[in-house]
C-alpha cells in the first residue's frame, strides 16, 4: 500500500494529543524525520522556533517527556496530485480537529 501524497495523523502514547500532517513522500520517511528531531532538544529560542516549524511532534515529546505512537500512523486521506490539494486537505482535517498539536500557520478554511 502506497503512503505517498497523503494527509496523516499521529497520536501521543502518553496523552490524547495528536498531530496532523501532509507529505509527498512515503509516510515512513516523514516519520523518521520526526523521530530524528525528537533526539536533539533545542539549545536556545532560535533553535526552538526552528524545531516548531520542522516538527511540532518533537516539541511535544521533548517538553512533555512523552512518546509518539509512530507504529500506528493513520492515513486520513491520500491520492493527491499536487501540493495545493494536500494542503487544503490538511487544513480541512485541522479544522475538524482544532485541538491538534499543529503549531504552523497553514491554510485557513472558513466554514460557510
Amino acid at each position: 500500500m502506497s503512503t505517498q501524497n497523503c494527509v496523516y495523523k499521529l497520536g501521543c502514547i502518553d496523552c490524547d494529543a495528536f498531530y496532523i500532517g501532509e507529505s509527498t513522500r512515503e509516510i515512513l520517511t516523514r516519520a523518521k524525520e520526526h523521530i530524528k528531531y525528537t533526539k536533539k532538544p533545542p539549545n536556545n529560542p532560535v533553535e526552538l522556533d526552528q524545531l516548531q516549524i520542522k516538527s511540532a511532534i518533537a516539541v511535544h515529546t521533548i517538553f512533555n517527556n512523552h512518546q509518539i505512537d509512530f507504529k500506528n500512523i493513520k492515513i486520513l486521506q491520500k491520492g493527491f496530485s499536487n501540493y495545493k490539494e494536500r494542503r487544503v486537505a490538511e487544513a480541512f482535517h485541522l479544522m475538524l480537529n482544532p485541538t491538534s498539536l499543529n503549531r504552523k500557520e497553514g491554510l485557513t478554511i472558513h466554514p460557510t
